[in-house]
């Protein structure tokens, strides 16, 4: 399929911190103002990107997990970003907020992928 986000690299995000062991791949990761230590459950190079929150130190939620798929759409890339969380419970009072949330962050996260894949 040839490389369809050149410059994206299996360790994550600047300032994350992975472990490998025979079976799985472990990191740590400094965002939002919470550490997350996740497991890395898939990585497809230019494929495919899956983990789970196994530990955090966000108030938000109890369990939370993101695959990311890419596949190739001719002139470029579509992206399938699929999110699944059980929110802690002092989040789920605002639950009815997450749809209009979901869809800014998503809004936000495609304006940053089409910046960097044009930087690429």
């Amino acid at each position: 399929m040839g490389r369809l986000v050149s410059g994206l690299q299996p360790q994550g995000p600047p300032g994350s911190r992975r472990r490998h062991t025979a079976s799985a791949a472990f990191r740590t990761v400094d965002a939002y103002r919470s550490e997350y230590r996740e497991t890395i459950l898939a990585w497809d190079t230019d494929v495919r990107w899956a983990f789970r929150v196994d530990e955090t130190s966000s108030p938000l939620f109890d369990a939370f997990a993101e695959d990311y798929r890419l596949t190739d759409a001719g002139t470029g890339a579509l992206l399938t970003w699929t999110v699944a969380f059980r929110p802690a419970r002092a989040m789920r009072v605002a639950m009815p907020l997450a749809p209009a949330t979901f869809r800014l962050m998503a809004r936000r996260m495609a304006g940053r992928l089409a910046r960097f894949a044009r930087s690429a």
